[in-house]
């Protein structure tokens, strides 16, 4: 019906221009741009993914993550990959390409997300402070430690990790929040048991 008109059509985003095909519903023409909306956005994060150097394996877990916001929030953030299982150093090598300063906040946050991680991964629950700052320093030269603490209270206020002074007296613990979630929930157990 559209012949090459179709992608400019489609691209318009105006359901009713699909309703003058025989047989299109409006719902079906409703559902055709919805559609048309979320893969032309899916191939253009692709594009920008693939551009910023995100290895192939991962593009699809960075969509499922961040969707159609992908370009938007990476192309400011590239660090918030830690959280969809990239390394630090990937995260850094696709801020290398977009050309941000090695100076962001956002880099020193990465970088103690991906310590929190990093330590699950090796069985611990948490960390201490003093480790995830100890483990994050090696990953930035001269950063400053006040700087890496600042890092830690603002991924705490935004509820990307949680700061915990109370599991292990005298330190204080960084869980990733289900983690924590789960260390509560698992010792309030317990603790009804010995009832």
């Amino acid at each position: 019906h559209f012949g090459e008109n179709l992608v400019d059509t489609l691209n318009s985003g105006d359901a009713s221009k699909l309703e003058v095909v025989p047989a299109i519903t409006p719902f079906s023409a409703a559902h055709v741009m919805e559609r048309w909306a979320t893969m032309r956005a899916y191939f253009q994060a692709l594009d920008f993914l693939t551009e910023a150097g995100v290895p192939a394996y991962q593009v699809r877990a960075v969509w499922q993550h961040f969707g159609g916001d992908a370009e938007k929030v990476l192309s400011l953030d590239p660090w918030q990959l830690v959280q969809v299982g990239l390394t630090f150093q990937q995260a850094d090598e696709v801020a290398d390409r977009l050309a941000l300063d090695k100076k962001n906040p956002k880099r020193v946050q990465g970088a103690l997300l991906h310590v929190a991680r990093t330590g699950r991964g090796m069985g611990h629950l948490f960390l201490t402070a003093k480790e995830v700052l100890s483990q994050a320093s090696l990953l930035m030269e001269g950063v400053e430690i006040p700087d890496m603490v600042r890092g830690l209270k603002e991924l705490h206020d935004a509820g990307s990790l949680v700061l915990d002074r109370q599991t292990s007296p005298g330190t204080t613990a960084v869980y990733e929040p289900g983690w924590h979630h789960l260390d509560g929930a698992c010792a309030s157990l317990l603790k009804g048991r010995q009832v």
